[in-house]
């Protein structure tokens, strides 16, 4: 059963902005290093980077909360698993989240246009 869905649409210049103004201070509140280190790989990173955020934020989203429910940016980790999928990894207050809404997947699918990234993130129940 669907228990939530989250889209979030995000503009990569705004996230080259941050990372060029903030740098390690912006990547740090919102990046795990492995997100950082996959992106810098990519062509174009600011691109993928704002994927990650995107997925970030339509995950707050789906959970009907915003940035300041408690969960931190960090606490969602965006991963590629072997063929280019990409999914969800959850720690801390989001992994607590998850585990007490019983949610049994995170379904994640990732876009990019131009200079826009978008993220659509449908959550799923575990059965009872």
């Amino acid at each position: 059963m669907i228990v939530g869905v989250g889209i979030d649409l995000v503009d990569a210049g705004r996230v080259e902005k941050a990372i060029v103004r903030w740098e390690d201070r912006f990547l740090g509140k919102v990046y795990l290093p492995g997100e950082v280190e996959y992106c810098k790989r990519r062509p174009f990173p600011p691109r993928h980077f704002a994927s990650r955020f995107a997925a970030k934020e339509a995950f707050l989203k789906a959970l009907g909360c915003g940035l300041f429910a408690g969960i931190a940016m960090t606490d969602v980790e965006v991963f590629v698993r072997e063929g280019g999928r990409p999914e969800l990894r959850f720690y801390g207050m989001a992994a607590e989240v998850v585990e007490e809404r019983r949610i049994g997947a995170a379904n994640l699918s990732l876009s990019h246009d131009g200079n826009y990234a978008a993220a659509l993130v449908v959550l799923e129940g575990r059965p009872a």
